[in-house]
């Protein structure tokens, strides 16, 4: 039985309506209802929590299996407790520890819900419809429009939430697409796939995100052309699909490039390759602070004071040696490493399957976004993170238990 059948199947026996429900709106609140409204803590007092414990008890016969990253994330915490020796700011070193304890328990959830079960439905629909509410938000309050979003000129700042926020839900939601689609398979869904990234790609040129244009682009450019493939096409059947690919492609190539060409992200884009870009005095000045504090780092959220801009180093790997030290470094390192090393391994030896192709794809492009913020200290991210290290799981389990006759 392939992996898509067994979800599925899954699913439809199994899956928890409540359970889900409550994912759904954890997520919605998560992204966009709690900054929106104003209920924070409804999210990281209430729902994280709650959906921990939920996450707790279902997994508590077989909490010790697929734990390793769980294991790594919760170490990344606990030595970030160490700043409370040398902290200089001490407000910073506990919302940051908040955030990082956020982020901590609910990446607990997905591997835990999703290892005897299929929740990962829930918690795709989530991050889909967070973020579409999101646009939704913005539309509404006259931050953009559908003729000029590109050449519009106005502050980055205007938008609910820190512009490049929206290049991030809309990555993950993208994912959370092809993976819907692999399960699936329906016409609706097809449609979302063509529809919503060219939204996504809108919100970019809104949000003049730079990393968000081109990840979204490479991210569905490789999905149509090396994951979304039928199993033993005719010939006929490939010749079509090269053909409507390569007119699409075309078509959309041509009006994007019409739309870049006039747009304010070029200007930002232009400005980089004429003078030094903010970003790059930040790893500069990240650098540094590790060459002086290279064993325990400056402390968890307080580098902005080693920075000549007050702010934090815009990228994973250079933030968590400046803060961590050499020891939180090791430890991101194996935190991403694992889960690369576990979708290669499953890659070569089941090259057509598009789950593991899927999941390939994340782990690459979600570090390459991790040179553009530092991902692992927040929640939405490591919720995302760890729903596809589950899914790697599950498709693991589901080909040995294939092997072995079981289904």
């Amino acid at each position: 039985m392939s992996y898509n059948k067994h979800v599925v199947r899954q699913k439809i026996s199994r899956q928890s309506f409540p359970i889900g429900l409550l994912i759904i709106t954890t997520i919605i609140f998560l992204l966009s209802f709690g900054p929106y409204l104003g209920l924070h803590k409804l999210t990281t007092l209430c729902l994280i929590p709650l959906l921990f414990i939920i996450a707790l008890k279902h997994d508590l016969k077989t909490i010790t299996e697929n734990k390793r990253e769980f294991l790594l994330i919760l170490l990344i915490l606990i030595i970030s407790v160490s700043t409370a020796f040398y902290y200089i700011s001490y407000s910073d070193f506990t919302s940051g520890l908040n955030r990082l304890l956020g982020a901590v328990l609910i990446s607990f959830v997905p591997i835990a819900l999703n290892n005897r079960q299929d929740y990962t439905t829930y918690f795709h629909l989530g991050y889909l419809l967070a973020t579409i509410s999101l646009i939704v938000i913005m539309y509404l309050n006259g931050n953009f429009g559908f003729t000029n979003f590109a050449s519009k000129v106005d502050y980055r700042d205007r938008f609910l939430l820190n512009a490049n926020a929206y290049s991030y839900y809309s990555f993950l939601a993208n994912f959370s697409l092809f993976y819907l689609y692999q399960k699936y398979k329906n016409w609706f869904v097809q449609l979302l796939l063509i529809v919503i990234p060219i939204l996504f790609l809108i919100i970019s040129f809104v949000t003049q995100s730079r990393s968000g244009l081109l990840l979204i682009i490479l991210i569905n450019v490789c999905f149509w052309l090396f994951i979304n493939k039928a199993q033993n096409p005719t010939k006929v059947q490939k010749i079509t699909r090269n053909l409507g690919i390569a007119v699409v492609f075309i078509f959309i190539s041509i009006q994007f490039v019409k739309t870049y060409e006039n747009s304010r992200i070029k200007n930002r884009v232009d400005s980089t390759t004429t003078r030094v870009d903010a970003r790059e005095l930040l790893i500069i000045d990240s650098i540094d602070a590790f060459s002086k504090h290279p064993i325990f780092g400056v402390g968890l959220d307080q580098l902005p004071y080693y920075t000549r801009f007050g702010q934090y180093s815009h990228n994973s790997y250079i933030e968590i040696i400046a803060e961590q030290g050499i020891f939180g470094g090791v430890l991101l390192i194996l935190l991403f490493g694992f889960p690369l090393r576990q979708s290669w391994l499953l890659l070569v030896k089941h090259p057509k399957n598009n789950v593991i192709k899927l999941n390939f794809l994340f782990f690459i492009t979600f570090y390459i976004f991790n040179n553009f913020y530092p991902f692992y200290k927040y929640a939405f991210s490591m919720l995302y993170f760890f729903l596809v290290i589950s899914i790697q799981y599950q498709v693991n389990k589901s080909i040995i238990t294939s092997k072995t006759g079981e289904l």
